[in-house]
């Protein structure tokens, strides 16, 4: 049994803006993003606290998520 998670973000000017928890909106109003940071867990690996993550199932989730959050 496996589960697969996607998350899509953006790295602009040092700045991490998560796509899947943003509106049209919050793309062009920075005031409204929640804030994220990149993070250590316990075991030592990267993770960036307070990313959306959606749960997919197969490849064609995968492209609807793909396609959904880049046409906006």
């Amino acid at each position: 049994f496996c589960e697969m998670y996607v998350s899509f973000l953006e790295l602009y000017n040092e700045e991490i803006i998560d796509l899947l928890n943003a509106s049209s909106q919050d793309r062009v109003d920075r005031s409204q993003r929640p804030v994220l940071a990149i993070r250590e867990d316990p075991s030592g690996s990267i993770c960036i606290a307070g990313i959306r993550e959606e749960r997919v199932r197969t490849e064609e989730d995968i492209l609807e998520c793909l396609q959904k959050w880049t046409l906006g």
